[in-house]
C-alpha cells in the first residue's frame, strides 16, 4: 500500500509544526491500515522525509510494532537508537540503505533539528537485525530502480528476516565451538549467508542475511554483489568454493574440506566450505530456492594446512549443523 503525503516545500520541510502534522497523518494511516488488516505484520518502506517520519512514529507511538523497517535517503540521526525497538520487538528488523553521493541527508541535518546523515553515515546502533548498506556510486533517489525492488528490497519483506538472521549466528556460534575441540582448527574463524533463486538459474547473495565470528572476515561488497551461476559454481571462480554446486543440485547436502594442495578455489584463506540447498516444503524435488552456506576461513599467523587438517574431520559435523540451519529457515518462506 502506497501512502503519499503530497508536495511538501522547503518551508514546511524547515518548520517544526508542518512536519509535526506529517507524523500524526501517518499515525492515522498506520492505524488504518492495522484496522484494516487485523494480526497482519505490518512493514514500511520509506525514502528521505518519510524515514524522518517513520522513526519519529516509532519512538512516539509505542502501540505500533512493526515487521521490517526499510530506510533509503534516510536523513534520520546516526545515533537514533534502533537497539532499544529491536530489543524490545517494537521492530523486527531494520535494513538500511546509504549512498555515498546523497547530499540530502547532509543538508538536512543542517537545517532541521533533529535530521542527520544515516542514509550517508549509517546508524552508530549494532544489532544482529539491524542490515545497513552503503552503495558508493548512488545518489538520494538512485535505489529507486527494478532491480533494487525486485532482488534486494522485496524478498526483504516476504521472508521473517529476524528469525533467520538468529538462525545463521547460531549456526556460527554451532561451528566456532566444535572448531574449539580442534587444537590445529580452534582459532580458525567462521561466516556464514544464505542465497535466494533469483531466478534464470541465478542465485544471489540474500541482503543481510550474513554473519561472521571476526571483523576480518567479513564479506566485501564484491562477495554480496556476487551473482552465483551454474558456471561459475562448477568453476569454483572469483569468491565462489566449489560447495557452491549444492544450489544446483537435489542433492541436500554436498561439501569439500579444503587443504593446502588447493588454496585458490575461492579464496587463498579458505580452509572447508559447507552449503545446503533450501528447497520448497510442498516440492522438494524442484529446483533449489536458495541455499546456506558456511565457511572456515584460516586464522592470520597460523599454518593453513594444519588448520586444514584439524578441520576436515569436523567436516561431516558442520554440514550437519548447516543441514539442520536450513530445516528451520524453510519453514519460514512462505509456499508458493
Amino acid at each position: 500500500m502506497l501512502l503519499d503525503y503530497g508536495y511538501f516545500n522547503i518551508f514546511q520541510f524547515i518548520n517544526p509544526y508542518s512536519r509535526d502534522k506529517l507524523v500524526k497523518w501517518l499515525r492515522d494511516e498506520v492505524a488504518a491500515v492495522r484496522r484494516d488488516y487485523p494480526g497482519s505484520p505490518v512493514s514500511l518502506v520509506a525514502h528521505s522525509l518519510g524515514t524522518f517520519l517513520v522513526a519519529r512514529l516509532i519512538e512516539e507511538e509505542t502501540a505500533f510494532s512493526f515487521d521490517t523497517v526499510l530506510f533509503s535517503g534516510s536523513i534520520v540521526n546516526t545515533d537514533y537508537d534502533w537497539s532499544k525497538y529491536l530489543d524490545s520487538y517494537r521492530v523486527k528488523y531494520v535494513a538500511n540503505y546509504m549512498a555515498k553521493k546523497d547530499i540530502w541527508p547532509a543538508l538536512a541535518s543542517y537545517i532541521v533539528k533533529g535530521a542527520g546523515r544515516a542514509g550517508v553515515d549509517g546508524f552508530e546502533s549494532t544489532h544482529v537485525s539491524l542490515f545497513q548498506h552503503l552503495h558508493s556510486k548512488y545518489g538520494h533517489s538512485d535505489y529507486f530502480n527494478p532491480h533494487t525492488f525486485k532482488e534486494l528490497w522485496l524478498p526483504k519483506l516476504v521472508i521473517p528476516q529476524r528469525q533467520v538472521i538468529e538462525t545463521l549466528s547460531g549456526l556460527l556460534v554451532q561451528a566456532k565451538t566444535l572448531l574449539k575441540t580442534s587444537p590445529e582448527s580452534g582459532d580458525c574463524h567462521v561466516r556464514v549467508r544464505m542465497f535466494y533463486n533469483a531466478g534464470d538459474t541465478t542465485f544471489r547473495q540474500f541482503p543481510g542475511m550474513h554473519a561472521a565470528t571476526s571483523k576480518e572476515v567479513r564479506y566485501s561488497e564484491e562477495e554480496l554483489d556476487y551473482a552465483l551461476t551454474r558456471e561459475s559454481a562448477l568453476g569454483a571462480v572469483a569468491t565462489c568454493p566449489p560447495t557452491f554446486q549444492a544450489a544446483f543440485t537435489t542433492t541436500p547436502t554436498e561439501w569439500s574440506a579444503l587443504d593446502e594442495s588447493q588454496p585458490t578455489n575461492g579464496r587463498g584463506d579458505l580452509i572447508a566450505a559447507v552449503s545446503a540447498r533450501l528447497f520448497s516444503i510442498s516440492q522438494p524435488d524442484a529446483p533449489a530456492i536458495g541455499m546456506v552456506a558456511l565457511e572456515v576461513l584460516e586464522a592470520g599467523d597460523h599454518n593453513h594446512a594444519k588448520q586444514a587438517v584439524g578441520a576436515k574431520p569436523l567436516v561431516p559435523k558442520l554440514s550437519e549443523y548447516v543441514v539442520t540451519a536450513c530445516v528451520g529457515i524453510q519453514a519460514l518462506f512462505p509456499e508458493n
